[in-house]
């Protein structure tokens, strides 16, 4: 159930940033620690730039927060959080047995495991990143989706 509501949010968010037309090709790196895989407790995303409450632009009662730890959470307005994982990656140091679309040099890659069994692996590409301003493209669909920072 959850899986298939953050599904949903997904795509009501990318519906609404295509129909604005708000494609934007262009990357920026994100000062990140890169990992190789799956986030452990001593290898923690602190001083990311992603760390942080991140509310949708087109859809204001959905937030994605990025946790230090790696732990990320899905909250949609009125229902219970989903919970899951995070990491930063690039091509350089991309998950070398799932990544099934071209890698471009120089972007910066988070992909997001979520806690469901089994769990559904998401990865986006880092578009835009400023403190206070985040889009990211969906790479499984080329979905846009667009926030802007709680805290």
């Amino acid at each position: 159930m959850k899986h298939e509501l953050i599904a949903l949010a997904v795509l009501i968010l990318a519906l609404a940033a295509l129909a604005v037309g708000a494609l934007v090709m262009h990357t920026v790196p994100v000062s990140a620690p890169a990992s190789t895989g799956t986030v452990a407790s001593s290898s923690p995303m602190a001083g990311s730039p992603l760390v942080g409450v991140w509310q949708s632009t087109t859809d204001p009662n959905f937030t994605r927060e990025f946790k230090a730890d790696g732990t990320l959470v899905d909250a949609y307005a009125g229902q219970s959080p989903s919970e899951g994982q995070w990491f930063t990656f690039t091509k350089a140091t991309a998950p070398a047995t799932d990544i099934t679309y071209p890698l471009e040099t120089g972007a910066t890659y988070i992909r997001v495991t979520d806690a469901e069994n089994p769990p559904v692996v998401l990865d986006f590409k880092v578009v835009k990143l400023t403190s206070n301003s985040l889009e990211l493209i969906y790479l499984g669909r080329g979905n846009i989706l667009d926030f802007t920072r709680v805290r």
